[in-house]
C-alpha cells in the first residue's frame, strides 16, 4: 500500500443524507469504494474498447476487466484491469487527522482543553486544565470542568472540521433554456483546496502519480470533484504493537487496579460491514450475549481465548447504489454500518507475546466484508486510548 495525498482543484461532493428533499451535504471523508469507483471511471474513460452498454459475462455494466486480451495486453491499464477487483483502496480523510474514539470526551468550557478518553477508569471525569486555571470551587459549582462527548477528527489537541460551502443551482427546460420548475436544489460541498490522504495498493498499476487528475463523488459532469495527486509515497512501518500493549496495560492496572488478563484497544478508523443484520435483534439480550455477539462479527467463530469486555458504538442504516447493474436496478439491499470510531476493549488470559501476531493480522486485514474498500479498518492502542488524554501537540 502506498500513501496518496491529492487536493481538491474544485469543491467536492460526496454521498450523505439529504437534510432536505432539496438540500444535500457532503459528508467530510472519502470511503474507498468511492475512490475505486474514480480510478474504474479514469480507466474506463480510456479505454477504447469501453461500451456502457456492453455487460461482462456476468452482465455487469460499467466494469473493469479485460476486454480483448491481445489488443489490451500493450496497454498501460493492462495491469490494472486485470487485477482491479483485488487492488485496495482505503476511505480518505483530510491530510494530518485522528480519528476520535467514541470514548473521547473534550471541556465544555474551552475546546483548546484537549481531550481525555475514558476507556481506562481512572476515577477522574472532570477537566483538569479548569481545575487548574478557575480551581475546584468553580468546577464544583459547575463554572467549569464539565466533560462532554466528542466525535470527528483531532489535530493534537484540537478539534478539527472541514469547511463546507453552499451552492444553489437549477435544472434546465431544455426546450424553453429557462430554469425549470421545481428544480432548485442546494448542495453543501467540501470547500476546493481541501487536502485528503489515504492509501492504496498497487499504486504503479494504476498509473497514479504526482500531478495526475482525477474525478471523485458527484456532479462531476458540472466541475465538481476535480482532485489532484500531489505526493505518492511508501506506507510507513507500523511501530512495534507489543511495548504499545504493555503501556497500556500498565496504565489500566495503575488506574483500576491488578488484573488477571490482558486487554487490548481496538479503535475503528472506517465505518465497517460486520453483518450485525444477520442476528436475531428484536428481542432484549443480556450483556454476555451481546457481547458474543460481537466476538463472533469481529475475531469469528473459532475459540482463540480473546473475550470482548466493552462495546462503545454507533450505527446507520445505509442503501447505496451499484452501477455494474442494469439501468433502473441499481439499488442495493439497506445494510447495517458500524462506524468509525466504534471502540471496542478485548481481553485474553494468554500471554500477550503469543497472540501478538494474530493481532497484527488483524490490523493489517481489518474485520468484517468489504475490506479492499477500506471497510473493518482498525487501529490496535491508538495514540488517546494509549495515553487516557492528550492536552499537548
Amino acid at each position: 500500500m502506498s500513501r496518496v495525498v491529492f487536493r481538491l482543484e474544485s469543491p467536492m461532493l460526496i454521498g450523505g443524507r439529504r437534510l432536505k428533499d432539496n438540500v444535500y451535504e457532503s459528508i467530510d471523508y472519502i470511503p474507498g469504494h468511492v475512490v475505486r469507483a474514480a480510478f474504474a471511471k479514469h480507466i474506463l474513460m480510456n479505454c477504447p474498447l469501453y461500451n456502457p452498454q456492453e455487460p461482462d459475462a456476468q452482465g455487469r455494466y460499467n466494469y473493469v476487466y479485460v476486454r480483448d486480451e491481445s489488443k489490451c495486453i500493450s496497454c498501460t491499464f493492462y495491469k490494472a484491469c486485470s487485477t482491479f477487483g483485488d487492488i485496495k483502496f482505503s476511505f480518505f480523510y483530510p491530510e494530518g487527522c485522528d480519528i476520535l474514539p467514541l470514548t473521547a470526551k473534550g471541556c465544555k468550557t474551552n475546546r483548546e482543553h484537549g481531550f481525555r478518553d475514558m476507556l481506562v477508569n481512572d476515577g477522574e471525569h472532570k477537566c483538569r486544565h479548569c481545575i487548574n486555571e478557575s480551581g475546584m470551587d468553580s468546577v464544583m459549582r459547575g463554572l467549569a470542568g464539565r466533560l462532554e462527548s466528542v466525535k470527528g477528527y483531532r489535530k493534537g489537541k484540537a478539534r478539527v472540521s472541514i469547511d463546507k460551502e453552499l451552492y444553489t443551482k437549477t435544472a434546465i427546460n431544455s426546450y424553453t433554456q429557462t430554469a425549470l420548475d421545481g428544480s432548485l436544489y442546494s448542495i453543501y460541498a467540501i470547500r476546493q483546496g481541501t487536502v485528503f490522504e489515504g492509501h492504496i495498493g498497487d499504486t504503479e498499476a494504476l498509473g497514479v502519480k504526482e500531478g495526475q487528475i482525477y474525478h471523485i463523488g458527484g456532479y462531476c459532469s458540472v466541475g465538481f470533484g476535480r482532485v489532484k495527486v500531489i505526493s505518492v509515497t511508501p506506507d510507513k512501518k507500523r511501530q512495534d504493537l507489543l511495548p504499545l500493549l504493555r503501556e497500556f496495560n500498565e496504565r489500566k492496572q495503575e488506574k483500576e487496579g491488578k488484573q488477571d488478563k490482558y486487554f487490548i484497544p481496538i479503535l475503528f478508523k472506517s465505518d465497517a460491514k460486520l453483518g450485525i443484520e444477520e442476528f436475531d435483534l428484536s428481542k432484549a439480550i443480556s450483556d454476555a450475549e451481546y457481547r458474543n455477539i460481537w466476538k463472533r462479527m469481529v475475531m469469528g467463530t473459532e475459540d482463540d481465548g480473546f473475550d470482548i469486555e466493552q462495546v462503545y458504538t454507533e450505527q446507520e442504516i445505509v442503501r447505496g447504489y451499484d452501477t455494474s447493474r442494469e439501468w433502473g436496478r441499481w439499488e442495493k439491499k439497506p445494510e447495517i454500518l458500524t462506524l468509525r470510531g466504534t471502540t471496542l476493549l478485548l481481553s485474553t488470559k494468554n500471554y500477550i507475546e503469543s497472540v501478538i501476531g494474530r493481532l497484527e493480522q488483524m490490523e493489517a486485514e481489518g474485520v468484517g466484508r468489504d475490506k479492499n474498500n477500506g471497510f473493518g479498518q482498525i487501529e490496535i492502542c491508538n495514540e488517546l486510548h494509549l495515553k487516557g488524554e492528550i492536552v499537548n501537540g
